[in-house]
């Protein structure tokens, strides 16, 4: 799996998407807990669930690394 990542903040939204991919994944901060939570993510087809859920694996590793250099987690 490609793991080229980029995550796009949008207000208080992570937006992760794969290059070259329609895999994305939104992430927003959780009410009152230091943590975040995944809003929205592209579901691949039957043949692609693996890839899938490697993906949103890897795209909360980043999201969580980004909500912390923002400081919505310590």
């Amino acid at each position: 799996m490609n793991k080229l990542l980029s995550v796009e903040v949008r207000g208080d939204l992570l937006i992760v998407t794969q290059s070259g991919t329609s895999f994305s994944a939104t992430y927003g901060r959780a009410k009152g807990e230091p943590n975040i939570v995944l809003l929205a993510a592209t579901e691949g087809a039957d043949s692609e669930r693996e890839v899938s859920l490697q993906f949103r694996a890897y795209a909360f590793g980043v999201a969580l690394r980004k909500a912390r250099e923002l400081g919505w987690i310590v």
